[in-house]
Protein backbone atom coordinates (compact mmCIF):
# COMPACT_ATOMS: atom_id res chain seq x y z
CA UNK A 1 0.00 0.00 0.00
CA UNK A 2 2.71 2.46 0.56
CA UNK A 3 4.50 1.74 -2.65
CA UNK A 4 1.38 2.48 -4.28
CA UNK A 5 0.61 5.62 -2.53
CA UNK A 6 4.47 6.51 -3.36
CA UNK A 7 3.46 5.84 -6.80
CA UNK A 8 0.67 8.00 -7.04
CA UNK A 9 1.87 10.50 -5.43
CA UNK A 10 4.73 10.66 -7.87
CA UNK A 11 2.78 10.45 -10.63
CA UNK A 12 0.62 13.14 -9.35
CA UNK A 13 3.32 15.32 -9.47
CA UNK A 14 4.27 14.68 -12.52
CA UNK A 15 1.34 14.72 -14.39
CA UNK A 16 0.26 18.07 -12.47
CA UNK A 17 3.33 19.77 -13.33
CA UNK A 18 2.57 19.26 -16.89
CA UNK A 19 -1.09 18.99 -16.99
CA UNK A 20 -2.04 20.98 -13.73
CA UNK A 21 0.99 23.77 -14.58
CA UNK A 22 1.50 24.04 -18.26
CA UNK A 23 -2.35 23.26 -18.98
CA UNK A 24 -3.30 25.99 -16.11
CA UNK A 25 -0.60 28.49 -17.61
CA UNK A 26 -2.29 27.96 -20.95
CA UNK A 27 -5.82 28.40 -19.59
CA UNK A 28 -4.60 31.77 -18.19
CA UNK A 29 -3.52 32.46 -21.28
CA UNK A 30 -6.81 32.20 -22.95
CA UNK A 31 -9.08 33.72 -20.65
CA UNK A 32 -6.45 36.73 -21.06
CA UNK A 33 -6.88 36.89 -24.32
CA UNK A 34 -10.77 36.16 -24.03
CA UNK A 35 -10.88 38.96 -21.55
CA UNK A 36 -8.82 41.78 -23.68
CA UNK A 37 -6.16 41.86 -20.53
CA UNK A 38 -2.63 42.04 -21.03
CA UNK A 39 -1.01 38.36 -19.93
CA UNK A 40 1.49 38.59 -17.16
CA UNK A 41 3.47 35.41 -18.29
CA UNK A 42 6.72 36.25 -16.27
CA UNK A 43 9.02 33.67 -15.62
CA UNK A 44 8.71 33.90 -11.67
CA UNK A 45 4.63 33.68 -11.98
CA UNK A 46 5.19 30.65 -14.74
CA UNK A 47 7.49 28.78 -12.66
CA UNK A 48 5.07 29.39 -9.62
CA UNK A 49 2.37 27.78 -11.56
CA UNK A 50 4.38 24.96 -12.23
CA UNK A 51 5.08 24.66 -8.34
CA UNK A 52 1.35 24.81 -7.61
CA UNK A 53 0.67 22.46 -10.30
CA UNK A 54 3.30 19.89 -8.52
CA UNK A 55 1.96 20.26 -5.21
CA UNK A 56 -1.77 19.93 -6.13
CA UNK A 57 -0.92 17.42 -8.23
CA UNK A 58 1.28 15.42 -5.45
CA UNK A 59 -1.86 15.42 -2.86
CA UNK A 60 -4.40 14.78 -6.10
CA UNK A 61 -2.47 11.95 -6.77
CA UNK A 62 -2.17 10.45 -3.03
CA UNK A 63 -5.94 11.16 -2.80
CA UNK A 64 -6.32 9.40 -6.27
CA UNK A 65 -4.09 6.33 -4.95
CA UNK A 66 -5.71 6.22 -1.68
CA UNK A 67 -9.17 5.96 -2.79
CA UNK A 68 -10.23 5.18 -6.65
CA UNK A 69 -7.13 3.25 -7.76
CA UNK A 70 -7.67 0.49 -5.06
CA UNK A 71 -11.75 0.79 -4.65
CA UNK A 72 -13.75 1.04 -7.80
CA UNK A 73 -11.98 -0.73 -10.83
CA UNK A 74 -13.40 0.39 -13.63
CA UNK A 75 -13.00 2.54 -17.05
CA UNK A 76 -10.65 5.48 -16.68
CA UNK A 77 -12.98 7.69 -17.90
CA UNK A 78 -16.04 6.35 -15.16
CA UNK A 79 -12.92 7.20 -12.64
CA UNK A 80 -11.53 10.03 -14.44
CA UNK A 81 -13.92 12.76 -15.43
CA UNK A 82 -16.02 12.66 -11.94
CA UNK A 83 -12.49 12.90 -9.98
CA UNK A 84 -11.16 15.74 -12.23
CA UNK A 85 -14.80 17.61 -11.69
CA UNK A 86 -14.75 17.05 -8.10
CA UNK A 87 -10.85 18.61 -8.28
CA UNK A 88 -11.90 21.47 -9.85
CA UNK A 89 -14.77 22.37 -7.34
CA UNK A 90 -12.21 21.63 -4.67
CA UNK A 91 -9.67 24.07 -6.54
CA UNK A 92 -12.58 26.58 -7.07
CA UNK A 93 -13.21 26.95 -3.39
CA UNK A 94 -9.84 26.85 -2.41
CA UNK A 95 -8.94 30.11 -4.72
CA UNK A 96 -7.15 32.88 -2.57
CA UNK A 97 -9.21 36.40 -2.29
CA UNK A 98 -6.97 37.38 -5.06
CA UNK A 99 -7.83 35.05 -7.48
CA UNK A 100 -11.28 35.08 -6.55
CA UNK A 101 -11.61 38.88 -6.98
CA UNK A 102 -10.47 38.51 -10.63
CA UNK A 103 -12.94 35.69 -11.70
CA UNK A 104 -15.37 37.74 -10.09
CA UNK A 105 -14.56 40.83 -12.40
CA UNK A 106 -14.80 38.76 -15.45
CA UNK A 107 -18.54 37.23 -14.50
CA UNK A 108 -19.35 37.79 -18.11
CA UNK A 109 -16.82 35.34 -19.71
CA UNK A 110 -17.66 32.61 -17.28
CA UNK A 111 -18.75 30.68 -20.40
CA UNK A 112 -15.55 30.62 -20.99
CA UNK A 113 -13.40 30.43 -17.86
CA UNK A 114 -15.52 27.54 -16.34
CA UNK A 115 -15.36 24.89 -18.81
CA UNK A 116 -11.46 25.92 -19.85
CA UNK A 117 -10.10 24.88 -16.38
CA UNK A 118 -12.76 22.36 -16.11
CA UNK A 119 -10.97 20.50 -18.82
CA UNK A 120 -7.37 20.94 -17.42
CA UNK A 121 -8.72 19.46 -14.08
CA UNK A 122 -10.69 16.29 -15.81
CA UNK A 123 -7.39 16.09 -18.27
CA UNK A 124 -5.21 15.66 -14.96
CA UNK A 125 -7.55 12.84 -13.71
CA UNK A 126 -7.71 11.20 -16.88
CA UNK A 127 -4.07 11.13 -17.43
CA UNK A 128 -3.27 10.18 -14.25
CA UNK A 129 -6.46 7.50 -14.45
CA UNK A 130 -4.55 5.96 -17.37
CA UNK A 131 -0.99 5.67 -15.78
CA UNK A 132 -2.43 4.80 -12.08
CA UNK A 133 -5.03 2.10 -13.21
CA UNK A 134 -6.80 -0.34 -11.27
CA UNK A 135 -4.23 -2.97 -9.02
CA UNK A 136 -1.74 -0.57 -8.95
CA UNK A 137 0.04 -1.54 -12.21
CA UNK A 138 0.81 1.08 -14.74
CA UNK A 139 -0.46 1.23 -18.61
CA UNK A 140 3.54 1.18 -19.33
CA UNK A 141 4.56 -1.70 -17.10
CA UNK A 142 1.25 -3.66 -18.63
CA UNK A 143 2.10 -6.11 -20.85
CA UNK A 144 1.10 -5.42 -24.67
CA UNK A 145 -2.00 -7.16 -25.37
Amino acid sequence: MGKQLARAALAGMVVGVVVLGLGGRLAMRVVALIIRQVPHLGAGASLGILLIGGILGTLAGVTYGFTLQRQWPSRQTTKGVPFGSALFGIMSLLQPPAIRAEVAAARAYWWAIIPLFWAVCVGYALVLARYLPAGGRSAASAPAA
